[in-house]
């Protein structure tokens, strides 16, 4: 690191690895401040691939970010054996949490402008956008999926449910918050 609090450069060359952090190397440059940070890029060999991230994050006044992902050739299978594959992807994503920092707080929109590879040996040829508020997750601005992909239900966690229904080459998905206990 480099600089002041207020006016840094911080140059990242790591190795990390935990238990939902798949193994990887990792090197990149980011500047920033006491209230934010950009990166251009950081750059991770991971799963068998590489994973480019690039984009501002913002800590103060509240928790935000503004970020591009690319991934090429990853194999998610070396860290979630229930899915293996190689998958490709360009993801843009931005958002924001508030107090009390969970989903009641998150506001955030996805843009997966390209997916492609196998996943779980099924063509994965995906374009999708999301928007999510604190009081609801919208329907899709766009999204397709393969012809035949079977119909999904997920859960975001305890209180949000994605439901994924697949219709030829079009789909539809939609959130729905169930009441809190």
């Amino acid at each position: 690191m480099h600089g002041a609090l207020d006016d840094y450069t911080l140059t990242l060359k790591a190795a990390l690895q935990g238990v939902d952090i798949p193994a990887g190397e990792w090197s990149g440059t980011g500047h920033g401040n006491s209230r934010s940070i950009t990166w251009q890029p950081l750059h991770g060999d991971t799963l068998d691939g590489k994973l480019d991230i690039t984009g501002r994050l913002t800590w103060s006044p509240t928790l935000s970010w503004d970020t591009q992902l690319s991934g090429r050739t990853l194999n998610p299978g070396l860290q979630w054996p229930e899915w293996p594959g190689r998958i490709s992807f360009d993801i843009d994503s931005k958002g924001s949490l508030k107090p009390p920092h969970d989903l009641t707080g998150l506001a955030t929109e996805l843009h997966i402008k390209s997916l492609t590879g196998q996943l779980r040996d099924q063509p994965s040829p995906h374009t999708a956008s999301w928007r999510m508020t604190p009081t609801r997750c919208a329907s899709p601005i766009s999204h397709s999926i393969p012809h035949g992909a079977p119909h999904r239900r997920r859960t975001l966690d305890k209180d949000w449910h994605l439901d994924w229904l697949s219709r030829r080459r079009n789909s539809i998905i939609w959130c729905r918050r169930r009441a809190v206990p």
